[in-house]
């Protein structure tokens, strides 16, 4: 699978930081957004999103999609943060049987994909204890 270095630099900033966007009625969304699309109004005011969170589900991923088979098995969970925001992102350095509903995670700067040998190398956050 290759990837476009175009693409993935105009991305990189939902991929680096939990920055998410804050509409008129005070709703965040993670990855941020531009435009309001139930009030159709540009949306100017973003902010950090909380870097712990709190694991509410999660899956063990044992068949990878394309690109993704070397790293199996893995966990994918979704995640609320602090201030009520959830978000999907996969758990790392942790022991998979011992996960529980509950358990506290950090977001993690990491690896997440590398397109061969001379490919672009993804980096992004991952969630670990």
């Amino acid at each position: 699978m290759i990837k476009s270095p175009s693409k993935y630099w105009r991305k990189k900033e939902n991929k680096y930081r939990l920055v998410g966007s804050k509409d008129s009625k005070g709703d965040v969304s993670y990855p941020p957004e531009k435009i309001d699309k139930k009030n159709l109004e540009i949306i100017n005011n973003f902010e950090e999103l909380p870097q712990k969170a709190t694991l509410v589900t999660w899956s063990i991923v044992r068949v990878a999609p394309e690109g993704f088979e070397n790293q199996t098995p893995y966990a994918v969970g979704i995640l609320e943060l602090e201030n009520g925001q959830r978000l999907t992102g996969q758990i790392i350095d942790v022991d998979y049987n011992s996960l529980k509903k509950g358990d506290t995670l950090f977001a993690t700067f990491r690896k997440i994909y590398e397109d061969g040998d001379k490919g672009v190398i993804e980096y992004g956050l991952k969630w670990s204890m």
